[in-house]
């Protein structure tokens, strides 16, 4: 129970050890088993390995090896992971999920091996029918590069949104865009990252950031100084002259649109000629 928040923090290259035969049917993960909630957490390189003879019964994931009801996986990711288990229930984010919820999670690059209920994201979602009750686990809004959750599953009332994607989905910025507001990328750079900058569509279909971006460029100018005798007071005045466009133009490469505002003040002697600021 409880909640752990990763904070959008990484755990990197870390292995777990399998525990010998007979001590029963084990789970695996970072967490062994999730009743409560584990969110805004990636997983960076994990280990896991039970192929060897004698190892025990078990459930094995980067974040959890079973989900249990009440329990929640949610903005959470494993990449770059090998989890071996055999002949055993396995999947990138949590081995099994029974009667608990995954979303908004994302699994890549990683090696998964186990039997007909392992896959990319979640390896079972449902118990067994000789269970003394029926849980069905909820997935929702999950992708990987590979089949995301394993052959027996709820179907489609509790297997939404998840599919399997190419390097080119991911890296595009629209898996990013797909998993919410939690997540963020450089479209063409990477992979989703939990915080990063936000990621909107396009009407064109692609992906991009906000960019603030503006240039501001204002038209040279000459100014000349005079002496001009004044026969009434007996003494020179001073002037200035003003040559040159004086424009002010606010280019916007950007994708957000910018309110530019231009304000000028003559602090000193009085100007005269062609200088007229304005705003472009």
């Amino acid at each position: 129970t409880g909640i752990f928040d990763g904070q959008n923090h990484e755990i990197r290259n870390f292995t777990v050890e399998c525990a010998a035969d007979g001590e029963g049917i084990l789970s695996y993960g970072l967490f062994g088993t999730v009743s409560g909630t584990v969110k805004n957490l990636g997983i960076d390189n994990f280990s896991f390995d039970a192929t060897a003879t004698g190892k025990a019964d078990c459930r094995a994931g980067g974040i959890a090896g079973q989900v249990l009801s009440g329990g929640r996986i949610e903005n959470c990711f494993t990449v770059n992971s090998s989890i071996l288990t055999g002949s055993r229930i396995a999947g990138g984010i949590a081995g099994c999920n029974y009667g608990g919820t995954i979303e908004n999670c994302f699994a890549y690059n990683n090696t998964v091996t186990g039997h007909s209920r392992c896959a990319a994201i979640v390896g079972d979602t449902v118990t067994d029918s000789g269970a003394p009750t029926k849980l069905i686990g909820y997935v929702t809004n999950c992708y990987a590069n590979k089949a995301p959750v394993g052959s027996q599953n709820g179907g489609d009332t509790y297997i939404t949104s998840c599919e399997q994607k190419s390097a080119e989905q991911f890296q595009s910025g629209e898996v990013a865009y797909l998993l919410g507001e939690a997540w963020g990328q450089t479209p063409g750079e990477g992979l989703p990252v939990l915080g990063g900058e936000p990621v909107k569509q396009a009407s064109d279909g692609t992906y991009y950031n906000d960019i603030i971006q503006v240039t501001i460029v204002w038209t040279s100018m000459e100014f000349t100084y005079g002496e001009t005798w004044n026969p009434e007071t007996l003494q020179y005045e001073e002037s200035w002259t003003a040559s040159g466009d004086g424009a002010v133009t606010v280019t916007n490469e950007g994708t957000m649109a910018v309110n530019a505002e231009f304000a000028y003040e003559q602090k000193y002697k009085p100007v005269t000629g062609s200088f007229s600021p304005r705003l472009h």
